[in-house]
Formats: C-alpha cells, sequence, structure tokens
C-alpha cells in the first residue's frame, strides 16, 4: 500500500487532534466524578464543541494548503461526538443502550461519508481510532463492545466503496481486542454480554465475506481478511469455557460453525 509522506504539518495537526480528545474525555470523566458543571452542560458543551470542529474542518476544506489539518480536525469533532454518546449513556444514564447506538452509528456514518466524500482513508481511520481508543475511559462492559461494533459497521460501506483494508483492520481490532478482553476477565457472563460478544463474530464474519470479493487483490488486502476471519472469533473462544455446560457448548459449536461456513 501506498503510505502517505509523513510532514511536519501532517504530523502537527495530528498529534493536536489526539490531544484535544485526550482533553475531551478527561473533562468528562474529571467532571463526572468531581461534580464539575451540571451534566447537562458537560454533555451540551462537549456536543457543542464536537459540531464547532466539525464546522472548522469544512471551512479549511475549502483551502488547499490546510486540508491535512482539515482532515485532523474533522476526525477530532466527530470522535468528540462519539464519545459523547457514550458519556451521555454510561456516566450520566441520559440514554438508554438502543438509542444510544442508534445515535452512534448515525455519529460514526456521518463521519465516514465524510471520509468517504473527501476520499481520505485517514480521516477514517482518524473517527474510528479516537473514539475506539478513549471509550473504555467512559465504560466497559457490554456497552463498550456494542459501540465499537457501531463504528465497525458504519465503516463498512466506506471499507468496501474506497478498498481501504487498513481502515478495515482498524475498525475490525478495537471490538476483537475489547471483546476477548471482557470475555477473559467475566466470571459469569450475563445476556447482554454473551450478545456482544456473538455480535464481534457475527459482524467480523459478515465483514470478511464481502470484504473478500470486493477488496483489491493485493497481497495486505487478503493478508487482513485472513486475519479478521480468525480474529472474529476469539473473544466466543475465550468465553464459551467460563459459559460451561451446554451454553458454552452451543457457543463453541456455534462459531465452529460459523467458520466453516464462511
Amino acid at each position: 500500500l501506498p503510505v502517505p509522506a509523513v510532514s511536519g504539518a501532517r504530523l502537527l495537526a495530528w498529534t493536536g487532534g489526539a490531544v484535544t480528545l485526550l482533553g475531551v474525555v478527561m473533562l468528562l470523566v474529571l467532571a463526572a466524578s468531581r461534580g464539575w458543571f451540571a451534566p447537562p452542560l458537560r454533555v451540551g458543551g462537549g456536543a457543542l464543541l464536537g459540531l464547532a470542529l466539525i464546522g472548522l474542518a469544512g471551512w479549511l476544506h475549502h483551502r488547499p494548503t490546510a486540508r491535512t489539518g482539515a482532515q485532523a480536525v474533522a476526525a477530532t469533532g466527530f470522535a468528540t461526538l462519539y464519545l459523547v454518546v457514550a458519556a451521555a449513556t454510561a456516566l450520566y444514564g441520559y440514554l438508554t443502550a438502543p438509542p444510544a447506538l442508534a445515535v452512534a452509528l448515525v455519529v460514526a456514518g456521518a463521519g465516514l461519508g465524510v471520509a468517504d466524500r473527501w476520499r481520505s482513508q485517514p480521516l477514517g481511520c482518524g473517527v474510528v481510532l479516537g473514539a475506539a481508543l478513549l471509550a473504555p475511559a467512559l465504560t466497559g462492559d457490554w456497552l463498550l463492545i456494542a459501540l465499537v461494533l457501531a463504528l465497525q459497521l458504519a465503516a463498512l460501506p466506506v471499507v468496501l466503496r474506497r478498498g481501504w483494508p487498513v481502515l478495515m483492520v482498524l475498525s475490525a481490532a478495537p471490538p476483537v481486542f475489547y471483546g476477548a478482553l471482557l470475555a477473559r476477565t467475566t466470571v459469569d457472563p450475563d445476556a447482554p454480554t454473551l450478545a456482544a460478544l456473538v455480535g464481534v463474530l457475527v459482524v467480523g464474519l459478515a465483514t470478511a465475506v464481502p470484504a473478500a470479493r470486493l477488496l483489491p487483490a493485493e497481497p495486505f488486502a487478503r493478508q487482513a481478511v485472513a486475519v479478521l476471519v480468525a480474529a472474529s472469533v476469539l473473544p466466543v473462544a475465550v468465553v464459551a469455557p467460563v459459559t460451561g455446560g451446554p451454553g458454552g457448548a452451543a457457543l463453541a459449536g456455534g462459531a465452529a460453525l460459523a467458520l466453516g461456513a464462511v
């Protein structure tokens, strides 16, 4: 794959975006733990910041010399909105899981849609990584798995349309990693946890099938699909022995059948 040159301006833009996201998460977490501001002000302020960054990115994109900065600012803005949705659900209880996941999917889809429109794989990767890497600071149970699965689902149409295997790998890695970690640390998995872990398997394999057909026939893309197929089963494979009994056997057997079908 061609790798874009890493210029000083590009590095500075993306570093600034990462620092901004860290600041947003620290504000949300510290404000919640220390009682700073009222909860509506915390959530509303974060949402306004995300929208302002997206608006600034749109303005910068019209200037050819500022498009690298526009991509970093846009990724920061969409990831900020995504993290605000996670905080509004996990920290403040403003949203229950179903509407929260619907809103998260819309936010992620909008960010990846802009990446598609601007033909910028770094922008898409920035949206996914910014949200996925910092979401554990806000939630750590099955909701975290569901949130990163929403990112993976939102990325799939863009991955297939543009043939971006790097975006596919980066969007598929967090559900597998967080899913395996949750499965490893769960003693008695409840129904939402099992559903989230099975979701990692289903979404991963459902992503790999069209990706194998539509991604470019280059070695990296083929290897990425193979890794996705192999890794998607990991959370279910880890949780099946913990579950034990007929339920654990059904999980392990279902995973084996799904792999065989793919």
